[in-house]
């Protein structure tokens, strides 16, 4: 609200930022003072904070939340906080989207860099040229707290083209980002920051953007112009589709075909996946993890029927999984 207040909008009780009920329109004058004394009239309140254009809120509110949430930095990239790159290291538009895949099925996907070269085709890549053995090295041992890091050597068979030589790592932050850097020989480097946030069963809200940095001489990373040009953010919003678009009905009909196997064989993804080839390191380590960190414990009322769409337009829904909540478009 104006005044700072955040509004229930079912009886118009108002609390400020500590979770302090301000107002309570049903109350007399003479019972409102007694009645804002009691710990049952007041909001949880969970600290947050601002960075890089995004709200950050923290993920509970006992007592000591406002002291753990303000010795804990948000993870973003070290570079944004670097003196020496200050201007030269940028975010680009944030955008949001709701898309129809859990969040264990999102984040397999992007620890998987072999299916970039295929799925997006005519974007990022040329699936009739690019697809190539990939060399995965761990930078950082799977941990339950810290996630793991490891990076992806493209071992390409056809000539060389203009973006190719960076050196490309994934480095997954429990529980719900990953952090794709690409950094070149000139010293420049790209970075997709990504962050998928469950938002029910076999749907989940991706917040995301794309960190550049400039090296000393002003020059941007090789084939990436377009990240840095300064969009509106309704078009920067209108083109992102394309891509989350190209391998969507793939994640949402495999997570359907696990569950569904794993309902009528007890299969497991070791059993159902078969991953031969070095390029897979990533979703095994993911997987692994996820085994030894568990799921989402969703409350029992949440169904967990994660049946594939029949009409396969409604995956496409974008007013309906982006427009209608961004006041941008």
């Amino acid at each position: 609200e104006s005044d700072g207040t955040l509004m229930c909008s079912y009886h118009g009780w108002r609390f400020d930022g500590a979770g302090k009920v301000t107002a309570l329109p049903q109350a007399k004058d003479e019972e409102f003072a007694r009645m804002a004394t009691n710990p049952r009239a007041c909001a949880a309140a969970r600290p947050a904070q601002v960075r890089e254009g995004v709200l950050w809120a923290w993920g509970e509110s006992s007592p000591d939340a406002a002291l753990e949430s303000a010795l804990a930095e948000p993870n973003l990239p070290a570079e944004l906080a670097d003196p020496s790159l200050e201007g030269r290291a940028k975010c680009s538009i944030w955008s949001h989207r709701d898309v129809p895949y859990g969040w264990e099925v999102a984040l397999e996907n992007v620890t998987d860099p072999a299916h970039v070269d295929v799925s997006h085709h005519n974007i990022v890549a040329n699936r009739y040229e690019d697809p190539c053995p990939i060399e995965i090295d761990l930078v950082r041992k799977p941990s339950n707290a810290g996630g793991f890091k490891f990076s992806a050597k493209h071992l390409r068979k056809r000539p060389a083209k203009k973006g190719d030589g960076g050196v490309v790592t994934f480095d997954f932050k429990p529980p719900c980002q990953m952090h794709i850097k690409t950094a070149y020989p000139n010293g420049t480097s790209l970075t997709l920051l990504i962050n998928f946030v469950p938002t029910k069963p076999g749907w989940t809200r991706l917040v995301g953007s794309t960190m550049l940095v400039q090296n000393e001489r002003g020059e941007k990373p090789p084939g990436f112009a377009l990240y840095s040009a300064p969009l509106p953010r309704w078009l920067s919003h209108l083109m992102a589709p394309a891509f989350l678009h190209q391998d969507q009905v793939f994640l949402h009909f495999q997570q359907a075909i696990l569950r569904k196997e794993e309902l009528k064989t007890g299969k497991g993804w070791k059993q159902s996946y078969w991953m031969p080839t070095e390029s897979d390191k990533g979703t095994v380590a993911l997987r692994s993890w996820l085994v030894r960190n568990g799921g989402i414990d969703w409350h029992p009322a949440c169904s967990t029927d994660l049946a594939a769409m029949p009409d396969k337009r409604l995956l496409f829904d974008t007013y309906r999984t982006h427009t209608a909540q961004c006041t941008s478009c």
